[in-house]
């Protein structure tokens, strides 16, 4: 009977380690978070959508763009229309990648010539605090760094490190499904093209 109880409590011992150990993994595993830092404050991000642009240079225009859950980001069929909400958080990041269809793999450093080479971005734009319809709130121009694009499966990982114009950092990371669209005729007067 003792033999028995020992390994009964022997067993049960086994299996709250296994617990504790697996509990444990999970929760340093899931320490990245979908969200911009601003000089330290996150913003969470929630959705998110890669945006085509139709004409081709040496890289084609590819944007980037992720918000918060204040945002809600309107699209018809293929083509991206606009995003609206109130108070909400997010980046714009403008990338020329190699292919017109999709946002390669790879690391885009900062483009500091102007030339739209390919593997290279251009900057990024953060919104704080931002009415999307309007435009208002704040503005803050994001240079420098790079951006790293990783493909899992059906899911990005984004993740990006630059500063603004006084040197505040601006991190970013995302992970999760982001579907193509083309950039509707109709607003690119809005994105000043």
């Amino acid at each position: 009977m003792k033999f028995k109880t020992g390994l009964y409590v022997f067993a049960l011992m086994m299996v709250t380690g296994l617990l504790f150990f697996s509990c444990k993994k999970d929760k340093t595993d899931d320490t990245k978070k979908n969200q911009v830092t601003y000089n330290g404050t996150n913003h969470s991000l929630d959705k998110g959508i890669i945006v085509h642009f139709a004409w081709k240079t040496e890289g084609y225009l590819t944007v980037l763009v992720l918000v918060s859950p204040e945002g809600v980001i309107h699209t018809t069929g293929t083509q991206f229309d606009s995003i609206s909400g109130t108070n909400g958080s997010g980046i714009t990041i403008g990338l020329f990648s190699s292919d017109s269809a999709h946002l390669a793999e790879g690391i885009y450093p900062y483009d500091t010539t102007g030339n739209m080479t390919a593997g290279t971005f251009n900057g990024a734009s953060l919104a704080l605090n931002f009415h999307f319809g309007t435009p208002d709130g704040m503005m803050v121009p994001g240079l420098g760094g790079a951006v790293i694009v990783k493909k899992i499966g059906t899911d990005y990982e984004i993740s990006y490190s630059g500063v603004d114009k006084t040197g505040k950092v601006i991190d970013l990371y995302y992970k999760g499904v982001l579907k193509d669209y083309l950039m509707a005729k109709s607003t690119w007067k809005a994105w000043g093209l």
